[in-house]
């Protein structure tokens, strides 16, 4: 058999959207090519991750009659009979890990790169993950297997506490169910953190569900601010970027946007960083920006609310570059996510279908109009209950003036009775609102 080479040439890249502190290297299965799986990766990329996704070289297999194809190693059978040729596997494994250590280069860590794969790419990860001699932020295999599993635990160089998440169709036909569960069970036996996750149905292919996980993994493992995203229930027409308050995650208002969701609108519901907060003592907590006071004295900090929509700004462009035009763009949040997405909105160079904000305000307010680059026919909806204790509704008043003194299309909407929360009501007026926005 001849041997490959241990250059993989031609990685498919996917540049994170925000500053790259995190890396996936993502490993396609037998006969494939980094092509495959690179689209499906970067509708769940993490804002601050970068993806890499090699393409294996071309190499006789056993297991296919010797047929020359993309391989990461040669194997004869798939069972628990342990056939991977170890020469060519070792190999392959050397490759990744020099592509963990270019990753470190470039400032990378390796407690913040995630190695995965799909098949036999899943069981390279495995393998690969387990013999680098330095702690990984985890492991994610498909459908998949541990190779060489005679070998192990003798052959880990790594700690125990790697996380590992092993995920497989229980109609697999290919790498079989059962194969994957005793996999899971020589993992479980030496490894802390494995997790193994049946997915009904499921053949030898990935799923929206598995892909919805693997977001969720991919944003724990590397502490990232991954957004939740609700996909559109039609074809992918406009965008509803929604920012929680201080203390929440996006989590809890996607299910909550989710309900009114128009048809064809992606809801993308991002995450603060943890940062400390001076108006709370300077307890940290997830958070936008910093900020001292609730009231007309402007004390936001700068510097944090321009980085952060900034970050905004990004996840516009990401919309933009997937095919949606700025003009059927919606941002919105509630209490200071409201203020942020007023402030990114009206910092944006391009029209967008229009702002909506729940129980906020208007930051540094005394900087309007000039910081503004947008047009001054955005509509802004504003919504505010008049018992709300926390952002109260005479600020709430005095941010809709000055939003009206420069800005054409401005909407002021009172609830009687309602505090510092949402309501079934204002959803419905937010999903007839966006709605009329975006025909």
């Amino acid at each position: 058999m001849s041997s490959p080479s241990n250059e993989v040439e031609h990685e498919i890249e996917i540049e994170p959207i925000s500053n790259h502190t995190s890396t996936l290297i993502f490993l396609h299965g037998l006969g494939d090519s980094g092509h495959g799986w690179s689209s499906a990766l970067e509708r769940i990329q993490p804002p601050n991750m970068k993806i890499v996704c090699p393409n294996a070289p071309s190499q006789p297999v056993a297991l296919n009659g010797g047929f020359r194809m993309p391989s990461w190693f040669d194997l004869k059978r798939l069972d628990m009979s342990g056939t991977e040729d170890e020469k060519s596997l070792k190999v392959a494994a050397k490759t990744i890990h020099a592509l963990i250590c270019k990753e470190n280069e470039k400032g990378i860590p390796t407690t913040r790169i995630v190695l995965g794969g799909f098949s036999q790419g899943g069981a390279l990860a495995l393998y690969s993950g387990l013999t680098y001699a330095k702690p990984l932020a985890g492991i994610v295999a498909l459908s998949s297997w541990l190779p060489l599993h005679q070998k192990f635990p003798a052959a880990k160089l790594n700690n125990n506490n790697i996380p590992i998440f092993q995920a497989h169709g229980d109609i697999d036909s290919v790498v079989h169910y059962k194969y994957g569960q005793e996999s899971a069970n020589v993992l479980q036996s030496f490894m802390q953190k494995v997790t193994f996750k049946t997915y009904h149905g499921l053949s030898h292919s990935g799923s929206d569900a598995e892909m919805n996980d693997l977001r969720y993994i991919l944003a724990k493992w590397v502490l990232s601010r991954a957004p939740f995203i609700v996909e559109p229930l039609a074809n992918h027409l406009s965008t509803f970027i929604f920012m929680h308050g201080l203390g929440d995650n996006g989590q809890c208002w996607s299910e909550v946007i989710g309900r009114i969701q128009p048809w064809g609108m992606k809801i993308v519901c991002p995450n603060a960083p943890k940062q400390r907060v001076t108006i709370n003592g300077g307890f940290r907590m997830p958070s936008w920006f910093d900020f001292k006071r609730l009231d007309m004295s402007g004390t936001e900090d700068e510097k944090s609310l321009k980085a952060a929509a900034k970050t905004i700004h990004a996840m516009i462009n990401k919309e933009i570059k997937d095919g949606i035009p700025s003009a059927r763009i919606v941002l919105g949040g509630f209490s200071q996510g409201g203020a942020l997405a007023l402030y990114s909105g009206l910092t944006y160079t391009r029209p967008l279908a229009g702002i909506v904000i729940l129980s906020s305000w208007l930051p540094l307010h005394q900087q309007f109009p000039e910081a503004k680059l947008n047009s001054d026919n955005i509509p802004i909806f504003q919504i505010h209950g008049d018992l709300d204790p926390i952002v109260c509704y005479e600020f709430a008043q005095q941010s809709a003036c000055i939003l009206l003194s420069f800005m054409k299309n401005v909407i002021f909407k009172s609830y009687c009775g309602l505090s510092h929360t949402g309501s079934d009501a204002i959803m419905d007026t937010i999903k007839h609102v966006i709605t009329e926005w975006i025909q």
